[in-house]
């Protein structure tokens, strides 16, 4: 993860902070990048697990999370409210 500030230093101010986190995906392994001046209600993961201090964040790409979605639909695969409260 890397934290980018730009500043302008004939003005002697701050122009912009954002980060930039390399991910990868879990399924297909793929290495991606976010930045976070993107648009956070469109990003391009779902986050399954959250960083800790002994391990990173665990991330699906959207392209592996539409294969997943077709491929339960394929299988007929219901929402099943008995398996979400074990």
């Amino acid at each position: 993860m890397g934290e980018v500030i730009s500043f302008d230093f004939k003005q002697k101010k701050k122009i912009e902070k954002y980060v930039i986190t390399p991910w990868k995906c879990l399924v297909c392994k793929t290495a991606f990048q976010y930045d976070s001046r993107k648009d956070k209600e469109n990003m391009p993961r779902i986050i399954l697990r959250e960083g800790t201090k002994q391990r990173s964040e665990e991330a699906i790409c959207k392209n592996c999370s539409l294969d997943i979605k077709a491929t339960a639909e394929a299988c007929q695969w219901k929402y099943d409210e008995e398996t979400i409260n074990d």
